[in-house]
């Protein structure tokens, strides 16, 4: 079977060297407790090398190891967020056409979907996940929001036909960093700020994530949550439990719940709707 990598077609024994490139790097961590599941030598130099080469960056969603990691979504989940947003969400058909931006770049493998058209699986996602924060959190126009983990800021990229923010801020590692700054600059996304993660805004609002904040370790997380949980403030987070081979571990549902209970906050597990992996699980507060 092949698969693509920089625009180029892998058969099996490529791709499973860009693979081993990544568990090389966890391989090489093992030694210490990494602070997320980023954190490896491996998939950092995947991302340093999609940031830095333009022909690797055009087809990046079709790159082997950052597939794996980011562009996951298959085009039957698709399907699955299609038919729950046209259900629960069905006033962002609206929008659609310029959610179509978040395709323009990175050579996605597309999908047709009903009323969708044309469309990235990851894209229809991202829509689904627009209808999720507003329906919890509300509007974010005016608001400074902050999102925990970049991917190559997909999420930002759909977000920004709905809402007028005063401030998004995205953290991450650099390397992250490198790619959603690339990204959100040549599709001309506006009002994006880029931080570390020990420098978080201290006077954000909203607090979003897509699996970055649970890919981190438990005192990466603690750290975030310093900053994230405070009076005023509002989350909608999706995390997932992690194997221990992977050496992440991430504060369980219960110590998240009770964590952000301390600030007097309303804290609420959300079944993930559609049910794509049963570790799966949303977090929301305010």
């Amino acid at each position: 079977m092949p698969y693509e990598f920089g625009g180029k077609t892998l058969r099996n024994k490529e791709f499973i060297s860009c693979v081993l490139l990544v568990l090389l790097g966890l391989a090489l961590s093992s030694a210490k407790c990494v602070s997320s599941l980023a954190d490896n030598a491996g998939y950092r130099a995947v991302c340093v090398g999609l940031a830095k080469d333009p022909d690797l960056f055009a087809h990046f969603k079709r790159s082997g190891v950052y597939t794996l990691l980011h562009e996951y979504t298959t085009c039957a989940e698709g399907h699955l967020y299609a038919s729950y947003t046209l259900e629960h969400y069905p006033d962002l058909l609206r929008f659609v056409e310029m959610f179509r931006k978040n395709d323009l770049l990175g050579d996605p493998i597309t999908h047709t979907y009903p009323f969708f058209g044309q469309m990235s699986p990851s894209t229809v996602r991202y829509i689904k996940l627009a209808g999720d924060i507003a329906h919890h959190l509300g509007s974010l126009d005016g608001k400074r929001v902050v999102e925990i983990g970049a991917g190559y800021g997909g999420l930002c990229t759909v977000l920004s036909s709905l809402h007028k923010w005063k401030n998004y801020t995205i953290v991450d590692t650099e390397e992250n960093l490198a790619i959603a700054r690339l990204y959100l600059n040549q599709l001309g996304i506006k009002d994006v700020t880029f931080a570390p993660f020990d420098k978080i805004p201290k006077d954000a609002e909203i607090f979003l994530s897509d699996h970055g904040f649970g890919q981190c370790h438990r005192t990466l997380q603690e750290r975030c949550l310093r900053s994230m949980v405070k009076a005023g403030s509002s989350g909608y987070m999706i995390c997932s439990s992690y194997p221990r081979h992977f050496r992440i571990r991430p504060l369980s549902q219960q110590e998240l719940v009770k964590k952000i209970s301390r600030e007097k906050l309303h804290c609420e597990l959300v079944v993930e709707e559609p049910e794509v992996s049963k570790d799966n699980f949303i977090l929301t507060w305010k």
